[in-house]
C-alpha cells in the first residue's frame, strides 16, 4: 500500500485563481466555475480559500449525489460555519429565527423561529430572506457551494435569490460541470446578475502538454520529466488533471517512469489498469443509460477508434431505427462524444474501462462484428481488421490481415507500425513456414534502417531458433541482426560471429556475403589483428571486382575507408568518376534495403560516409552530388 497524494500545488492555473481572486474582492461578487468532472474546480476553490481572506468569513457547503437530496442542503451546510460571524452579535433580523429549527448547530445565536404560516410558498420566501439576512449580518462573507450540477431545485432557486440581489458583502461561488447541469444554466435561465454586483464566469479547460509534464513533477516530486512521457501521458488522459494523477498513482514507479522516452512511455502507460475511482464513474455512467445505448457503448469500446454512428450500429447490433435515440442517450449521458467525425471516448482509459465491463465471451462476439462491419469499409481498415480478427479467433483471417497490414505500412514509411505487426506475428506458433521467412526478412530488413526506436534484436534472435525457418531467410535474418548488434555498445563481438555464420547461410545472396565481409575487414569494428582484417579484405576485394552499380561503390568506399584508417597506401585511380544507379527504387549501398528514391532526380538519398555496408543511420535529402 502506497500513501496517495495530489499535487502540492496548483498547476497551469494561475490566470484562474488570479481572475477568481479578483472577482470576489469586489463585493457583492458571483462567481461561476465551470468544467469537465476532474478538471480542478474543486481544487482551484481550495486554493482561493487557501489563501488570504482577510476579514471575510468562509462557508463551504456541498451537492450530493444522492437520490432526492434535501432541500437547501448545500447552502444549510455552508451556513453551519457562520457561528463565528455571530458571536458576540446580540440583535438580529427577527425573521433570521426561521433558520433555528434547520440549523441546531447555530439555534442558540438566532431569534426564535416566528410563527408557521401555512403556505408552503409564503414559508419558502420567509427563508430565502431569512437566510439573506443572516448572510448581511454575518458579512463580509464568501458563500462556495460546490457541484451545482447535483443540487435540488430548492438550492438552486435559492442560491438564484441571492445572487440576484446579494447583500453588499457577499461572494457567491459556485463549481458544477455544465454537462450535467438539467438545463443550459446554472442557475436557471431567468437569472440576471444585479447591476452593482461584479459577475463572472471562470472556464476550466484541461491541461496542454506542458501543463501536464508540469503537474507530473509536482506529483513525482522531481524534474526530468521526458518531452515523450508527457506526450503520451496527454494523449491518454486528455490532459484532465484528475485523470493524470490517477494513473501516476497506478504506475509502479512514477519517478522512474517519467524519464522514460517515448515508446518505453506509451507501453508503460497502456499496461496500467483503469484506476478504481475512474471504473467506478464510468460504472455509475453505464447503470444511467438504456439497454440499447450500452449496447452502442461497447462497440465503440470494442472498435477502440472513433466511429461513425452507422459503424457503431452495426458492431453493436443496434437497430436503423433505434440508432438515432440510442446515440442521443450515449452523448447525453457524457459516455460517448463527438471526436474526429465519429463518435468516441473523451480518452483511452474511459475506453478501457467500459471494455472491462463485458465478458469474454461477448468481446469475442463483437470483435466478431467488427470484422463483418470493418470489411466492408474502403480503403480496409487493415490494422484494425488484424487486430479484431485475432481477438475474435479468426486466426487465418489475422495472419493475412496483419501481413498486408505490415506491407502498406512499409509502403508508406511507417516502420514503427510495421515493426510492431511483425514482431506480434512472428509469435504465433500457428504461421506458416513460408510466412515465417517472409516476415522474418522484412523484419530484420525494417529494423536496420533505424526509422523506428525499438530494437527487434531480441525478436530476431528467437526467430532464428525457430525450426520453420529456411536456412536461406535464416542467413538473411541473420545478416540483419549482425547489423544491429554491430551498431551496439557491449556487442561487436557477437555481430562479427553473427556475421561468420550468416556467411555460410547466404549462398543464394552473394551480394550480402559482400556486405557482411566487408563490415568484418573494417579496423574499427573491435580488436582484430591485421592479417585477418587482410583476409576479410581480400575475400571482399573479390566480390567488389565483379559487382557493379551501388553495391561496386559502397565496396570501393568502404575500402578506401578501412585502408586510410590503418594508414595505408591508397589508389585513387581505381575509384570511376562515375557509376550508374538504379532509377525509380534502389539499394542502399550494404545495406540490401530498397527506399524510394527522389522524383526526377531533384536530390539524391545520402549517408554519413563509412556507413553503407553497417545500415547505420537514417538516409536524408541533400542537393544533387557526385560521387
Amino acid at each position: 500500500m502506497r500513501i496517495r497524494g495530489s499535487s502540492p500545488r496548483l498547476v497551469g492555473r494561475d490566470a484562474h485563481l488570479a481572475a477568481l481572486r479578483e472577482a470576489v474582492a469586489h463585493l457583492p461578487a458571483v462567481v461561476l466555475v465551470e468544467g469537465e468532472a476532474g478538471v480542478g474546480k474543486t481544487r482551484l476553490v481550495t486554493e482561493l480559500l487557501d489563501g488570504d481572506l482577510g476579514p471575510t468569513l468562509p462557508l463551504v457547503g456541498a451537492c450530493r449525489q444522492i437520490g432526492e437530496p434535501f432541500s437547501y442542503g448545500a447552502v444549510l451546510e455552508a451556513l453551519r460555519g457562520a457561528e463565528r460571524g455571530l458571536a458576540g452579535m446580540t440583535e438580529l433580523n427577527p425573521i433570521t429565527g426561521a433558520l433555528a429549527p434547520l440549523l441546531p448547530e447555530i439555534a442558540e445565536h438566532l431569534p426564535a423561529p416566528p410563527q408557521a404560516i401555512g403556505d408552503p410558498r409564503a414559508e419558502r420566501h420567509r427563508l430565502f430572506r431569512a437566510v439573506r439576512e443572516l448572510l448581511r449580518s454575518i458579512g463580509p462573507v464568501l458563500l462556495v457551494v460546490e457541484d451545482l450540477h447535483w443540487a435540488d431545485d430548492g438550492t438552486r432557486h435559492l442560491l438564484r435569490f441571492l445572487a440576484a440581489d446579494p447583500p453588499d458583502g457577499l461572494a457567491v461561488v459556485t463549481t458544477y460541470r455544465r454537462e450535467d447541469l438539467p438545463g443550459e444554466s446554472a442557475l436557471g435561465a431567468e437569472f440576471r446578475p444585479a447591476p452593482a454586483c461584479a459577475f463572472a464566469v471562470v472556464e476550466l479547460r484541461p491541461l496542454d502538454v506542458d501543463g501536464v509534464r508540469a503537474l507530473t513533477e509536482a506529483i513525482v516530486g522531481r524534474g526530468g520529466v521526458s518531452e515523450g512521457f508527457a506526450e503520451r501521458l496527454h494523449e491518454r488522459t486528455a490532459g484532465i488533471p484528475f485523470v493524470v494523477e490517477e494513473t501516476l498513482h497506478a504506475l509502479r514507479d512514477p519517478a522512474g517512469a517519467v524519464r522514460a522516452a517515448d515508446d518505453r512511455a506509451r507501453r508503460l502507460l497502456e499496461s496500467v489498469e483503469v484506476p478504481g475511482l475512474l471504473r467506478d464513474g464510468m460504472a455509475d455512467r453505464l447503470s444511467a443509460l438504456p439497454a440499447v445505448a450500452v449496447r452502442l457503448v461497447r462497440a465503440a469500446a470494442v472498435l477502440g477508434v472513433p466511429a461513425p454512428a452507422e459503424l457503431l450500429g452495426g458492431v453493436g447490433g443496434v437497430p436503423a431505427t433505434r440508432l438515432r435515440a440510442a446515440l442521443a442517450h450515449a452523448l447525453g449521458g457524457h459516455v460517448l462524444y463527438e471526436v474526429d467525425g465519429g463518435y468516441g471516448f473523451r480518452h483511452p482509459l474511459a475506453r478501457q474501462a467500459v471494455y472491462d465491463t463485458i465478458a469474454s465471451a461477448e468481446r469475442v462476439h463483437l470483435h466478431d462484428r467488427a470484422v463483418t462491419a470493418l470489411e466492408e469499409v474502403r480503403p480496409r481498415p487493415l490494422v484494425q481488421l488484424a487486430e479484431h480478427s485475432e481477438r475474435a479467433g479468426r486466426t487465418r483471417a489475422w495472419l493475412a490481415y496483419g501481413e498486408a497490414a505490415a506491407d502498406r505500412a512499409v509502403e508508406a514509411g511507417d516502420a514503427a507500425t510495421a515493426t510492431t505487426l511483425l514482431q506480434r506475428l512472428l509469435a504465433a506458433p500457428v504461421l506458416p513456414a513460408d510466412q515465417v521467412n517472409r516476415m522474418a526478412i522484412a523484419l530484420g530488413r525494417i529494423a536496420h534502417t533505424g526509422l523506428d526506436q525499438r530494437d527487434p534484436t531480441e525478436t530476431l534472435a528467437r526467430v532464428l531458433a525457430d525450426p520453420r525457418l529456411s536456412t536461406a531467410a535464416r542467413g538473411q535474418v541473420r545478416h540483419y541482426r549482425a547489423l544491429l548488434l554491430i551498431r551496439q555498445v557491449g556487442h561487436i563481438r557477437e555481430a562479427r560471429a553473427e556475421f561468420e555464420r550468416a556467411i555460410t547461410e547466404l549462398a543464394e545472396r552473394p551480394d550480402l556475403v559482400a556486405q557482411a565481409t566487408a563490415v568484418l575487414s573494417m579496423p574499427y569494428y573491435g580488436t582484430v589483428p591485421p592479417d585477418e582484417l587482410a583476409r576479410w579484405r581480400a575475400w571482399a576485394a573479390s566480390y567488389r571486382d565483379t559487382a557493379v552499380g551501388e553495391l561496386r561503390i559502397s565496396l570501393l568506399a568502404n575500402e578506401l575507408g578501412g585502408r586510410m584508417h590503418l594508414g595505408e597506401a591508397v589508389r585513387l585511380d581505381d575509384l570511376p568518376e562515375t557509376a550508374a544507379t538504379t532509377g525509380n527504387a534502389g539499394t542502399w549501398p550494404g545495406c540490401g534495403a530498397t527506399w524510394p528514391t527522389p522524383a526526377s532526380g531533384s536530390a539524391t538519398w545520402n549517408r554519413p560516409p563509412g556507413s553503407c555496408a553497417t545500415g547505420s543511420g537514417s538516409p536524408r535529402r541533400t542537393a544533387p552530388r557526385s560521387w
